[in-house]
């Protein structure tokens, strides 16, 4: 796992604490929670941008999974993974405390590959420690960057590009903001979106030196007052 510490980018709006830099977060030890059920591929590809059908199947989620009107603690399900088939398992479902928490920022390593993919996360509900940080999953090869989520923001659609590893990795947020990483952006051919309703709350799939392969985790998505 990286150690190193680099700066938060501040984006319009944000407030970034301790000097304009993010403090390292201490890892929760984390009580076994319960994965989402599993998930039953519709008929309907995914449709991806550049006019490319997906290889991924959308999830079928039951209509009492579907709506605004879930509590933050309500299911979450998976989508994926897309890419390569080396790299060892990862899963973060257990970091999202059934939709207790939400993402607070992404930190990426990329070059011409996505060379590792992390993930803050902060409680919405105050039972917990502030932040919790999952695992970084891939090497430590490529340059560090970030991307911070403002309170309210959510994390609604991961498209991107793949050959024996991810190549290419967008994130579109609930505010229409974008950010990508790796080459091969306008030619994804992979692209989760979480319904209305819902987030992408969390990462799954395979990582080595790179990461290989890459799904989503969608549950409720968070209060705008949360």
């Amino acid at each position: 796992m990286d150690t190193d510490v680099h700066p938060f980018k501040i984006r319009d709006g944000q407030q970034i604490s301790d000097g304009g830099h993010a403090s390292p977060p201490h890892v929760a030890a984390l009580a076994p929670a319960q994965v989402g059920p599993a998930l039953a591929p519709s008929a309907q590809l995914v449709s991806s941008k550049g006019g490319h059908a997906s290889p991924l199947h959308v999830a079928a989620l039951a209509p009492a999974q579907v709506g605004p009107a879930l509590a933050p603690s309500g299911p979450v399900v998976r989508e994926g993974p897309a890419g390569g088939g080396g790299g060892h398992f990862f899963d973060d479902t257990i970091l999202t405390d059934g939709g207790a928490r939400r993402i607070g920022a992404v930190l990426i390593r990329s070059g011409d590959l996505i060379d590792a993919i992390q993930t803050i996360y902060v409680d919405l509900l105050d039972t917990g420690p502030e932040t919790v940080v999952s695992d970084q999953h891939g090497g430590n090869g490529g340059r560090p960057d970030d991307l911070p989520l403002n309170g309210g923001e959510y994390i609604t659609e991961v498209y991107g590009h793949y050959g024996r590893f991810i190549e290419s990795l967008t994130i579109r947020t609930n505010t229409g903001w974008t950010q990508t990483w790796g080459r091969h952006p306008d030619d994804p051919v992979f692209d989760f979106q979480a319904p209305n309703g819902y987030a992408i709350d969390g990462f799954w799939g395979h990582s080595g030196d790179y990461l290989d392969a890459i799904g989503v985790i969608i549950g409720p998505a968070p209060s705008t007052t949360a």
